[in-house]
């Protein structure tokens, strides 16, 4: 995967692996550090950036958390020590765990281990 979409955490990540800065959940540090930042690209290129987002949308940009990025972010969670955020993360998950995309199987494997 190419890693070109620059991210709040200065990291450049496939399209695949970044958040939507104005549609993704807001609570969780994950989403946080791997959102796209292309605001001052897309003005500085004088392009339409409704027509940039819908694109990048189409192409993979996350909108919601995967079942990787669940434990990514349990695990920052238990190396914050961070009670509420965990709190947060299990209502997302109560609320959304039908819907998430991912290998809920594999990705969860690691707390079996």
């Amino acid at each position: 995967q190419l890693r070109w979409l620059p991210s709040n955490s200065g990291a450049a990540l496939a399209i695949g692996d970044a958040f939507d800065p104005a549609q993704s959940p807001e609570s969780f540090q994950v989403v946080r550090d791997r959102r796209a930042k292309i605001d001052a690209d897309v003005t500085a290129g004088g392009l339409d950036a409704m027509a940039v987002w819908r694109v990048l949308r189409l192409c993979g940009l996350k909108q919601d958390l995967t079942w990787e990025d669940v434990m990514d972010e349990a695990r920052a969670i238990v190396s914050d020590s961070d009670v509420q955020r965990s709190s947060l993360l299990i209502e997302h998950l109560n609320l959304r765990h039908a819907a998430l995309a991912g290998d809920r199987i594999k990705a969860t494997g690691v707390l079996r281990d």
